[in-house]
């Protein structure tokens, strides 16, 4: 079951994220509905949970899914595909500490290169991006809707000590081990 609306008492420290399993996926295509209005088929993710290259990760509160995350690895290279968080529990810092525990997992895979696009105006997601080493490095035009443009963002070098330390002072500061 999805969240629909902030619990009294949110605890973040509670949140506990987790490998996406088939039962998640009803409740992350209600997520996609209501922040992108498009959502995967569940055949889609299906296919993403068996073809051996796709990682997909959710964040529980109390058992119900509050954020999704994943991508695809092939050999040492990852491609978000998404990041959600329920709109109840955005700015609260589950997607950033979910974004973590994707990226550490890649990483702990042999990822080396990481590639994501976003929306040109999505700030938040920008700055949390960032703060992982992706960069700037394109614009795919009316990417989204055939209307707004995407960002096409990367990060290199992430099995280099520098970026293993990265992970480790962001762990740091979300108080994450």
């Amino acid at each position: 079951m999805m969240m629909d609306e902030e619990p009294i008492g949110f605890d973040l420290r509670k949140v506990e994220y987790t490998n996406m399993l088939p039962e998640h996926i009803e409740d992350v295509r209600h997520m996609e509905s209501l922040t992108f209005g498009e959502v995967w088929s569940r055949e889609s993710y299906m296919r993403e949970l068996t073809c051996g290259y796709g990682h997909y990760f959710v964040a529980l509160y109390d058992g119900m899914v509050v954020g999704s995350a994943g991508g695809w690895l092939l050999y040492d290279e990852f491609e978000v595909t998404n990041v959600i968080v329920a709109p109840c529990m955005r700015y609260k810092g589950i997607g950033e500490r979910m974004f973590w525990h994707m990226i550490n997992f890649v990483v702990s895979e042999g990822c080396d290169l990481g590639n994501l696009e976003v929306r040109y105006d999505n700030e938040p997601a920008k700055t949390i991006y960032k703060k992982f080493g992706f960069k700037k490095i394109g614009v795919r035009k009316k990417y989204y809707d055939g209307v707004d443009d995407a960002w096409t963002m990367q990060v290199e070098n992430m099995q280099q000590p520098a970026y293993l330390k990265r992970l480790e002072t962001i762990a740091a500061e979300l108080g994450m081990g």
